[in-house]
């Protein structure tokens, strides 16, 4: 239960890219979700490294507009959404 909301609550902050692109896109855009949502998710800064790190997950990551975009994504970006929830 508490992936899903979690995972549901990172995924539609990614539907936000429409703010100026920043340093790190999708720390700030989860960082936005979290705050607009108030979905508690304190993951952000790790999500938004592990993004940085790798082109594909940030890609992926990117892609991702609403919650059913989560749940139907790569497993490797549910990994992360999930590792960083720790």
């Amino acid at each position: 239960m508490k992936l899903t909301y979690v995972a549901s609550a990172a995924a539609l902050a990614f539907g936000t890219m429409l703010a100026p692109a920043a340093a790190n896109e999708v720390q700030e855009a989860c960082e936005e979700f979290s705050e607009t949502y108030e979905t508690g998710y304190t993951g952000c800064a790790c999500l938004g490294e592990k993004a940085e790190a790798d082109a594909d997950l940030k890609e992926a990551i990117l892609a991702i507009e609403t919650p059913e975009d989560l749940e139907a994504a790569d497993e490797s970006v549910t990994q992360a959404v999930a590792d960083c929830a720790e």
